[in-house]
């Protein structure tokens, strides 16, 4: 190549300092670019043939660093790429659109965007070339975005972008462009104050609460690069909706740069991740991914949907698997990071996946995927603290709960014993740490933060002891079924019942009156509900019970053991009701809203029962049985209750049946002499116009339960079946109903379904 200046270049940058090259090169600066062949004509050595040809200046190698002629103004227009780029954050932070609308607004900015950098491109590369038809990534980026984002590609990858993960590139931009604004990132990690609880899952309590070696909100709100890999990407935008999550609901948005709905631009962030990263296996070969898994089954779980949730934490636990995290790190490669700021410690990860596995599991009545893996120890390691030795051993104890409802053991042997491990637990831990949750002013976050998990930690535990009870709870002394011993204190079993119970609502109370936001620790609430499903219904069921499938509870005409008790248990769960309506009313969650419903319905069944019996009558005992067909199709039907009876209520349960809750003596408005009859609370009085009874008539059971009909021919009490994978707006128990009316009735057999 002639060392000729070519036209454009004057002396002065002639001079500059020339870089040193490999012998043999011939090629100028823009054929390497192009990655093409540079031929040179005899005629005219100055400029190669394709410089010519396109009217370039062809500049050698060696004066790389030379400004080529229009470099400014290029830099000028990637100025206003990227000014164009923060324009479709804010679009799609400040829209208020459904998520299809969202997607169209984006896709509009897109082609905007590939439109005004259509000059640069000529530029950059002389004339228009053929796109081609995407990257290995793009599957998972809208079809109708896929031309514009790959042109948008190109012309960024001019701009010397190296991305991390090639074949991603379109990936990666549509998760960082979703990202809000730089301040408005810091002001929402510095009111939800998370960096304990997004780093809680990964890194050991030691670390958190002992050593405070953990990771700032300064760093953790520290917006990636376009160019990380997209799991990065991903998991900032997973923290950015956990982070939601947290934030208080008196939280003032008026400081937000970008505003928008906050729920929805949280449910966009979930949504995202999941459906553009964390569904594609290939990419979660890393720590990084798992972390991305833990992330979106901790979201689900607080959201309340614990099916999805389950099947997250299910693949979680087969990524750990084969890391080879199980093994606990002998003899296997350490797995992969693709940040070498992440902090996850293998056999905490594992350990605390396998925990919140088991316990989701537990409250959905589902068998564990990690059987026979132990992670706790009889003495506390160096390493840990109380709550992680606490969590490790609970986690053992959880697994041996769930084999026994799986294998219907219900051998008074086998809970016994269970028993003995959860109160050897329990007096392991030192007395003050089981101190109701109390948070004094000026307490610093630390401590505040270690209290709560203290104390849901110290719910789920009395949430077990209850679990493993329940099935015993209206067994009769000398029962001589299969497994049963003469032996058997089935008193017992019924006092642990209710005293877990009771301090589970206690806690409940004591932990909500602290942590108002509902999406924050919501294993506690499905905790809550089963406590006062098991004080209404002892308080309304007597002891006797039936053989399994049929029915719990027969006549025993006076209970004066538990009697006095029961005052105080309406007026616990009373005082649960106002802590769950107060939170309904900051939060509109419903869970909380179908918990209220069903609650005030048994309330009202187990008031007039006891008003019953306060008055001298001869007391109703309640029977809590599966429904049979003929019921069912009756009540499907618009069918009154059964005439002459007691109040009743029917509870539909999906997947399960429909539960009924009788009165085994009939209902008669003749009284003893001087008594009075007890009139009928007004909740379930019979509807204007129609002629009150005994019996409780079908409009009187929904007004009972909350719901309201204008046409009481189209009454029925049959739930629509959700689906499957339902989520908590659908379907708010999520199948923890099921498995506390399975476990009461100590494993009743299910109604035969229609398999195809």
């Amino acid at each position: 190549m002639d060392s000729t200046l070519p036209s454009g270049i004057s002396a002065e940058e002639a001079l500059a300092p020339r870089r040193k090259l490999r012998k043999g090169t011939h090629s100028c600066t823009e054929c390497k670019r192009r990655k093409i062949r540079c031929f040179f004509h005899p005629s005219s050595p100055a400029a190669c043939i394709e410089c010519q040809r396109k009217d370039l200046p062809c500049i050698s190698q060696d004066l790389l660093d030379v400004s080529l002629p229009g470099t400014q103004e290029l830099k000028d227009r990637l100025k206003r790429v990227e000014q164009m780029l923060e324009g479709i954050t804010e679009s799609l932070s400040t829209s208020n659109l459904s998520g299809t609308d969202q997607q169209q607004v984006a896709t509009d900015s897109h082609l905007a965007t590939a439109a005004r950098v259509s000059e640069s491109q000529r530029l950059i590369d002389g004339d228009h070339q053929d796109l081609g038809s995407g990257r290995p990534g793009q599957s998972a980026i809208t079809p109708d975005i896929s031309h514009c984002s790959q042109s948008l590609s190109e012309n960024l990858a001019s701009a010397d972008l190296c991305f991390a993960e090639p074949g991603y590139e379109d990936t990666c931009r549509a998760l960082h462009v979703a990202f809000p604004s730089q301040h408005d990132t810091k002001i929402l990690f510095n009111a939800a104050k998370p960096e304990i609880f997004l780093q809680a899952h990964v890194i050991p309590y030691q670390e958190i609460f002992g050593d405070k070696s953990m990771r700032t909100i300064a760093m953790l709100s520290v917006h990636p690069t376009v160019t990380v890999h997209p799991v990065i990407l991903a998991r900032k935008l997973l923290h950015l909706a956990l982070c939601v999550q947290q934030l208080d609901p008196s939280f003032d948005t008026s400081a937000l740069q970008d505003g928008g709905n906050l729920v929805q631009n949280m449910h966009r962030y979930y949504q995202l991740a999941s459906t553009v990263v964390t569904c594609h296996d290939d990419l979660l070969d890393s720590m990084e991914g798992l972390e991305c898994l833990v992330c979106e089954a901790m979201y689900l779980v607080n959201k309340g949907d614990l099916r999805r949730a389950l099947v997250c934490l299910r693949r979680c636990c087969t990524l750990s698997q084969l890391m080879g995290l199980h093994r606990g790190g002998s003899r296997q490669a350490m797995p992969k990071k693709l940040d070498p700021a992440t902090a996850i410690d293998c056999r905490f990860i594992w350990s605390h996946i396998a925990y919140f596995e088991r316990y989701v599991s537990l409250l959905l009545g589902m068998p564990t995927t990690i059987t026979s893996a132990r992670f706790g120890s009889e003495a506390r390691l160096p390493h840990q603290i109380d709550a992680e030795w606490f969590e490790r051993t609970q986690a053992d104890i959880c697994d041996s709960v769930i084999a026994r409802f799986q294998q219907r053991d219900y051998d008074p042997h086998t809970t016994r014993r269970i028993d003995g491990m959860l109160d050897k637990l329990a007096n392991a831990m030192p007395t003050s740490w089981w101190n109701p949750i109390h948070l004094r002013p000026g307490m610093g976050l630390n401590e505040m933060l270690e209290r709560m998990l203290s104390a849901m930690m110290q719910i789920i535990h009395y949430n077990m002891l209850t679990v493993l009870h329940l099935p015993h709870l209206f067994q009769a002394a000398g029962t001589n079924e299969p497994g049963h011993t003469e032996d058997v204190d089935p008193e017992h079993s019924r006092d642990t019942c209710l005293y877990a119970s009771r301090e589970v609502l206690r806690r409940y109370v004591g932990f909500r009156s602290w942590v108002r936001v509902v999406y924050c620790c919501r294993p506690v609430d499905f905790c809550a509900f089963t406590a006062i499903m098991t004080l209404l219904l002892s308080g309304m069921l007597s002891q006797q019970q039936q053989p399994k499938g049929q029915e719990v509870g027969r006549s025993k005409p006076h209970d004066h053991h538990h009697h006095h008790q029961r005052v105080g248990d309406r007026a616990l769960v009373e005082q649960t009701l106002q802590m769950l309506e107060e939170l309904n009313a900051l939060n509109g969650d419903e869970l909380t809203r179908e918990i209220i419903r069903l609650t005030r319905a048994l309330v009202e069944l187990a008031n007039y029962a006891a008003t019953d019996d306060d008055a001298g009558g001869a007391g109703l005992h309640y029977t809590c049985r599966l429904a049979t067909p003929d019921e069912e199709d009756a009540l499907s039907c618009g069918g009154a209750g059964d005439g002459g009876a007691a109040p009743q209520l029917y509870l539909s349960i999906p997947y399960f049946g429909v539960v009924k809750l009788e009165s085994e003596a009939s209902f008669s408005n003749a009284t003893a002499p001087g008594v009075s009859p007890t009139p009928l609370p007004q909740s379930v009085h019979s509807q204007p116009g129609q002629e009150v009874s005994g019996a409780l008539s079908l409009s009187s059971v929904f007004h009972m339960a909350g719901i309201t009909e204008e046409d009481p021919s189209d009454f029925c009490l049959d739930v629509p079946m959700p689906d499957m994978m339902a989520g908590s707006e659908e379907w708010a128990f999520q199948g923890v109903d099921t498995t506390f009316f399975d476990s009461l009735m100590g494993g009743g057999t299910f109604p035969d379904f229609p398999w195809p």
